[in-house]
């Protein structure tokens, strides 16, 4: 929603100005480029955080998704710096092609790392105390 907030903030202040886009909806007259933008940011850090802890109590080998899943991100954030984005209009995403290779990929891996067992990950999930000598 921040991402689809900027590209809406970058757009409207571009060609009309803020003070139309303060009309166009009121929370926009406290946001800033730079805000938006940072809240992206820690918006997806924090959503990718979380993500991976559940991915890794319940499957180690779904780490294997994380590189995946920051590059259907960083996609994600790169389409709402665009001018007249899809970002702005959800229902529109399925048409970005680059967006939806990735998240077919994304949906392969998860289906292949559903299946397939790599022990040496097993590693990362395992409880382990530290032994005093």
């Amino acid at each position: 929603m921040a991402a689809k907030r900027l590209s809406e903030y970058r757009e409207i202040v571009e060609t009309h100005g803020k003070a139309l886009l303060v009309r166009y909806r009121a929370s926009f007259a406290s946001y800033t480029e730079v805000s938006l933008t940072v809240s992206c940011f820690a918006y997806g850090l924090l959503s990718t955080f979380f993500l991976a802890v559940f991915l890794i109590k319940y499957r180690a080998e779904y780490l294997l998704l994380m590189p995946l899943i920051t590059a259907l991100f960083a996609q994600y954030v790169a389409l709402a710096m665009r001018p007249q984005s899809s970002a702005q209009n959800p229902e529109k995403l399925f048409r970005e092609r680059g967006l939806m290779a990735t998240l077919l990929l994304l949906g392969a891996a998860f289906a292949f790392t559903t299946f397939v067992n790599i022990p040496v990950l097993a590693k990362l999930s395992e409880q382990r105390y530290i032994s005093l000598p």
